[in-house]
């Protein structure tokens, strides 16, 4: 809590936000200490609050508490098990479900890991349906431009049933 005070007043802390968030990396800000800790650092309430708004809502960095080392420890190893996780995920979509057949043939291929419009229409052309493309063969599936072993490896995976 005291070095996020001392990182206001001498203005290190957002040449230091602007410095994380241009890595393109998951960031976020973990602020050590007690509340009560603030009274020590002698800093306005005001001003502690207004560098908290312009992180979260300005840089869009998350601002995590912890109580000690410890904790943030296990904050550390917490978010990390959770970014792994995220990254396994598939990604969600938040578009409007197409009402038209072929625009909505298309957006089920976009389901797909790794298939965006252009490999979504090479299927569909390729095997002619929805059906026959979700059928494929990795095989039959790397005969599409732009489609590998690895991407096709993956599709199968996915729509293969859990034995």
């Amino acid at each position: 809590m005291l070095d996020f005070a001392e990182s206001i007043k001498d203005g290190r802390l957002f040449s230091q936000a602007n410095r994380m968030i241009v890595q393109n990396e998951p960031v976020a800000l973990i602020i050590e200490g007690r509340a009560a800790d603030l009274a020590e650092s002698q800093m306005r309430r005001e001003a502690f609050q207004g560098a908290l708004i312009c992180l979260s809502l300005i840089y869009h960095v998350p601002i995590l508490r912890s109580l000690d080392a410890a904790e943030t420890a296990r904050l550390l190893v917490f978010a990390a098990q959770q970014l792994g996780r995220a990254e396994c995920a598939l990604p969600l979509r938040h578009d409007r479900r197409p009402k038209r057949r072929r625009r909505l043939q298309l957006y089920l291929l976009e389901g797909l890991p790794g298939i965006g419009p252009q490999k979504a229409e090479r299927l569909l052309e390729r095997f002619g349906s929805v059906q026959a493309a979700f059928t494929a063969s990795a095989e039959e599936l790397i005969s599409v431009d732009g489609i590998g072993q690895k991407l096709a490896q993956s599709i199968r995976w996915i729509l293969e049933p859990d034995l």
